[in-house]
């Protein structure tokens, strides 16, 4: 059995052990002063990537404000438009487009249809024509008059239309000779339809 002795003196022994303790003391210094660096430097690069962040939403909301403004412009116009089709809708809305309401009729009238006279108020307008009626299908002529009928009805005025007379015309011989085909002579009306409005909702201010 080996028994170690030491011969230092006293002092020097103490002195050791606090040089020991001041080497671990530092050390442990150290260690917390790395760990507080690191920390330090991932709050400074955290920060930075939430300033990055911000700034790009900051960019991004300016984008859309100034997006907004644009819409708001046209906004502006699309509100100034519907206001004014309101003035002209409530301008025209006793009134009958006559040029419209012609070129609509030119349009729909058949080739072997012949309007003669036209006569009209802001209400109805009747028609005074002839409609060929062949000598081979001697029906085909009131066949004609009914399609006359249903074509004005499909007019975008969405009008009534009746018949008011229809007679068969046998051939006649006109100037110069010429024998007229047969014909059947008509007259319709076609009336304009009223808008329906809506009634007014009742009015409480009279009550007591």
């Amino acid at each position: 059995m080996m028994v170690r002795i030491n011969l230092l003196p006293r002092e020097i022994q103490e002195k050791r052990k606090a040089e020991r303790f001041l080497a671990m003391a530092f050390g442990g210094v150290i260690i917390v002063a790395v760990c507080l660096c690191s920390i330090h430097a991932f709050n400074v690069w955290r920060i930075r990537t939430a300033e990055e962040d911000l700034n790009k939403l900051k960019a991004q909301v300016a984008k859309m404000n100034t997006a907004i403004q644009a819409l708001k412009v046209y906004e502006a116009r699309v509100e100034e438009v519907e206001r004014k089709k309101m003035i002209v809708a409530k301008a025209l809305e006793d009134r009958v487009i006559w040029s419209r309401m012609l070129e609509e009729v030119m349009v729909v009238t058949p080739n072997d249809v012949a309007l003669e006279k036209l006569e009209g108020d802001p209400e109805k307008v009747t028609f005074t024509g002839l409609i060929e009626d062949p000598s081979d299908t001697p029906d085909k002529g009131h066949k004609q008059v009914a399609r006359w009928l249903v074509r004005l009805s499909e007019l975008k005025l969405q009008p009534k239309t009746w018949l008011t007379s229809s007679e068969k015309q046998e051939q006649v011989q006109g100037e110069e000779g010429v024998v007229k085909p047969k014909a059947i002579a008509f007259i319709n009306t076609m009336e304009f339809k009223e808008e329906t409005t809506t009634p007014a909702l009742p009015n409480d201010s009279g009550k007591k």
